[in-house]
């Protein structure tokens, strides 16, 4: 049948970050798994898009990792994603999707 979720909408906060802020090995699988399921993962976060690459780096999903050829990915500069509380933001082929913010 058709699953549930088609999308996963993450904010990198204590839910998802460890007391070091960084991935957790459990949420780092549950979201490759994810992944695997087709489901689409968006990291929505006020945090800036580097500092979300590193994160991502450091457990093997982010596509800016030379490592990760071959595995899923939920984060790099070809995958969508909201940075700076909205300010910056990309779509599906990692290309920036705001451009005139109010007050430009």
């Amino acid at each position: 049948g058709r699953r549930k979720v088609d999308a996963l909408f993450l904010d990198l906060d204590g839910t998802t970050l460890d007391a070091n802020s960084r991935l957790s090995e459990e949420n780092a699988d549950a979201i490759e798994a994810a992944l695997l399921e087709g489901i689409h993962v968006v990291v929505a976060t006020g945090k800036a898009r580097p500092a979300v690459l590193e994160l991502f780096e450091e457990v093997g999903l982010s596509s800016s990792d030379s490592s990760s050829a071959g595995r899923v990915t939920a984060v790099g500069y070809d995958r969508p994603g909201i940075f700076l509380q909205g300010i910056d933001a990309f779509g599906a082929s990692g290309l920036r999707i705001t451009e005139n913010l109010p007050g430009d």
